[in-house]
């Protein structure tokens, strides 16, 4: 009964935050700008710390933040509904991240030959702030699709079916990235010095 119960509040609060969203989209159609502005207080933080750990440059995370919402303003008419507006909302943020990555063509070299294994999100499992930093630096270290993955799954908690549609490629696809992310993750922290089995 407990556990039922617990999965009914956490769906409420689910379908109740994205019932907020359709009503101020709904508002900012009808002509009323405040609903965008709430939209925007909303996710600027969540949408500027994506665009900064994908970036890693406090400038051009701030730079597409902006353009982000610029095109949801231009562009909040053509949202279909057929997904949660939030998923919308990191697709555009995750194809302008890869724009600027690719005019900047600054993609770091990373050995192939790491090893297969299960590793539980180190953001869940670790609250050490030197271990989070030393987790922050790897993850900068990562090729873009394994970053983009462990950034949306394990720091933004999406789940592998919002994964999808914002990466788009199937769900098989994206567990794959982000199991070979947490283990080349592991990979490069072992080279620091860091073993997860003793911590």
């Amino acid at each position: 009964m407990g556990k039922i119960f617990f999965l009914f509040l956490l769906l409420t609060t689910i379908n109740d935050k994205e019932d907020e969203d359709i009503k101020l989209i709904d508002q900012f159609l009808s002509g009323k700008e405040v609903g965008f502005n709430r939209l925007v207080l909303k996710y600027q933080n969540r949408i500027y710390n994506l665009c900064m750990r994908m970036l890693n440059n406090e400038d051009d995370a701030l730079e597409v933040s902006q353009d982000v919402f610029l095109a949801v303003f231009v562009n909040l008419k053509k949202f279909r509904r057929e997904s949660r507006f939030s998923t919308w909302l990191f697709a555009i943020a995750i194809n302008h991240c890869r724009n600027k990555l690719r005019k900047k063509i600054k993609e770091e070299d990373i050995p192939d030959n790491y090893e297969e294994i299960d590793l539980k999100s180190p953001y869940k499992i670790l609250k050490e702030k030197e271990i989070k930093r030393l987790i922050s630096e790897a993850i900068k270290k990562l090729e873009q699709p394994y970053r983009e993955a462990i950034i949306l799954r394990d720091i933004e908690d999406l789940s592998y079916q919002e994964m999808s549609k914002i990466m788009k490629v199937e769900i098989g696809t994206v567990k794959s990235r982000v199991h070979r992310a947490r283990s080349k993750i592991k990979q490069i922290l072992k080279k620091a010095g860091i073993n997860f089995e003793k911590l």
